[in-house]
């Protein structure tokens, strides 16, 4: 009775990339072999076997990672849409679930970073000095600016029809913004009996 069911096992590899398949899998258990069977015999032919194994591998490994990086590549490009949850949940796959850094050794000021956290720091420091106002600079009047126009703006009204309207518009597929509240309870709580007015 059990053969005629359909039946299929899937090969689960634990504490690999996600490019790793079956063929680097035989590949890597190839090369093992012939590496004990080398220390064992400390034989030219079992070096040998042993070198064309290594190889084996480390062709077969690249291939199925490179491989894998262009079925993601192609579909960020063509099945997904720019900016929403999946892009982005499938780009920090591309690069290896962001645990890996990307960036190459940096270095500055005679001094070379290497990993991610002296990377960011040195972004960080980077970045501070180039955005920081200097006293000297600080101190200088801003120029005189002559008004273009006489109409003031005293007050901006919200009316909450027009606010519902806006957030009915949202793109629950795009990230949160700066403030961290996600599309979806946005669009969802424009609907509810909370008034707009308590919450803005």
């Amino acid at each position: 009775m059990h053969r005629f069911i359909p039946q299929k096992s899937a090969p689960s590899f634990v504490d690999h990339p996600a490019w790793w398949n079956e063929c680097c899998e035989k590949a890597l258990e190839r090369k093992n072999k012939t590496w004990r069977r080398w220390k064992a015999l400390q034989s030219p032919d079992a070096r040998l076997d042993y070198n064309r194994a290594r190889n084996e591998y480390t062709t077969i490994s690249r291939k199925a990672c490179s491989l894998h990086k262009a079925r993601v590549r192609g579909k960020m490009t063509d099945e997904l849409q720019t900016g929403s949850k999946s892009w982005w949940w499938t780009a920090r796959r591309l690069m290896d679930k962001g645990g890996k850094s990307e960036i190459p050794v940096l270095k500055s000021d005679g001094q070379t970073f290497i990993t991610a956290k002296e990377k960011a720091e040195c972004f960080a420091s980077f970045f501070s000095d180039k955005s920081t106002i200097t006293e000297t600079e600080n101190s200088k009047q801003f120029p005189h600016l002559p008004p273009r126009t006489t109409t003031k703006c005293s007050s901006v009204t919200f009316w909450p029809k027009k606010v519902r309207q806006q957030l009915t518009k949202l793109d629950i597929n795009k990230a949160s913004g700066p403030d961290g509240i996600p599309a979806l309870v946005l669009l969802h709580g424009s609907s509810s009996s909370v008034s707009i007015e308590d919450t803005c």
